[in-house]
């Protein structure tokens, strides 16, 4: 892995993929996006160690992480929906649970950051 500097649009914690590092990437991206298609994995599980393995910065790692599930999932919403076999009411329900949650989970993160200054 090599980095560059100097470069447009580039800081000090920016990786640029060439040579043989570029060719693992790929691979290990077909490989790692094929394993969790055909087994049901979260990306998360495989592309997180593999990204923290590179080098990448754990909060980039984890917004590419999330990222790559977020198109997962709405490419898999739109094949359900094409078959047939999504279920709006059900998908609605879930939603709105799912988005409660959610901003539920990010005011206690606020208020644990807060509280213990952590």
């Amino acid at each position: 892995m090599k980095k560059k500097y100097g470069s447009i649009n580039l800081v000090e914690s920016d990786i640029v993929f060439e040579g043989w590092a570029l060719v693992k990437v790929l691979f290990l991206a077909l490989g790692g996006g094929f394993v969790a298609g055909a087994l049901g994995l979260g990306g998360g599980v495989l592309f997180n160690p593999l990204l923290l393995s590179m080098g990448v910065p754990p909060l980039v790692s984890k917004a590419t992480s999330l990222y790559l599930i977020t198109y997962s999932k709405v490419i898999t919403c739109i094949v359900y929906f094409i078959y047939g076999q999504l279920i709006i009411d059900y998908s609605a329900w879930v939603a709105f649970v799912s988005v409660i949650g959610g901003l539920a989970g990010v005011a206690f993160a606020i208020w644990y950051i807060n509280r213990f200054k952590r």
